[in-house]
């Protein structure tokens, strides 16, 4: 199982109390073995180098601010990604590869951008059967010069957010995990009241176990680069993307708009937790 953690300020503070947190995930890299990719926010990096990083992870971008990127004109995109890059090599003293858009909402012109700086992968989309979201294969891919490792995932990425709001899930495997180290502090989003009581649900202790009894049951883990690394090829593919609509070929349009509509909105509301 791939092992990727985002790393950013704590959701709606420019505090970053989750920093605490990365010793209970040293703990568990050195304890098993196992190797994790950490996405880091460009703008907490000094941060994060002040506070120290275990040798057992690779480093990858989250973009400069950790804000969306799908919107964004290509010069402002090009912006977030050479200055994200360019901070984390600073703060770390390595070669930034790595690349994952904020939300799983990639840019369309993300790849070639990429491809420019010197980026080696993403690892931006999020392939699901029901909702079927960008319309790319599960297993990684060649776009535009740059390997895309798609998350593994229904409408949520697999993770400790599907773990604390379905805790069967836990019986399930995948071949990427993701969580947010904003997960494990018991600190409710500075947000509005709705959206924090249900972004809080399981959050700080109860998240960490729920994390750390899966992540020791699917010992040990590998980071992004190792996984990518030990695979020989990748074909090369031209996937559909639409960030604004979901594809339900099955489902009758008037209710297809409604669900859509539905599972985005709760999408789009977890998707910084």
């Amino acid at each position: 199982m791939i092992l990727t953690v985002h790393v950013g300020f704590d959701w709606g503070y420019d505090t970053t109390e989750n920093f605490h947190f990365l010793e209970g995930l040293w703990d568990f890299l050195d304890d098993t073995r196992s190797r994790a990719t950490l996405f880091v926010v460009g703008n907490v990096a000094e941060r994060l180098a002040q506070s120290g990083i275990s040798k057992r992870v690779e480093v990858a971008s989250l973009g400069m601010s950790g804000e969306a990127v799908a919107e964004l004109d290509e010069d402002k995109l090009l912006e977030e990604l050479k200055s994200s890059k360019a901070m984390l090599e600073s703060m770390f003293h390595g070669k930034v590869k790595g690349f994952r858009a904020p939300g799983f909402r990639p840019n369309l012109k993300q790849w070639e951008l990429l491809k420019l700086l010197g980026y080696e992968y993403s690892s931006s989309t999020l392939p699901s059967v029901i909702p079927r979201r960008h319309g790319v294969p599960r297993e990684p891919f060649r776009f535009q010069g740059i390997v895309e490792l798609p998350a593994s995932g229904l409408f949520l990425p697999f993770g400790l957010t599907l773990l604390r709001f379905f805790p069967p899930a836990k019986l399930l495997s995948a071949r990427t995990f993701v969580y947010s180290t904003t997960e494990l502090i018991a600190k409710a989003p500075n947000t509005s009241l709705p959206r924090r009581l249900l972004a809080g649900f399981r959050r700080g202790k109860p998240a960490r176990k729920v994390l750390y009894d899966y992540l020791y049951g699917h010992a040990p883990t590998s980071s992004v680069e190792q996984y990518l690394r030990e695979r020989e090829s990748f074909p090369e593919r031209e996937p559909t993307f639409n960030n604004n609509s979901f594809n339900f070929p099955s489902v009758p349009t008037k209710w297809k708009t409604s669900l859509s509509g539905a599972l985005s909105g709760f999408r789009r509301f977890l998707r910084r937790g």
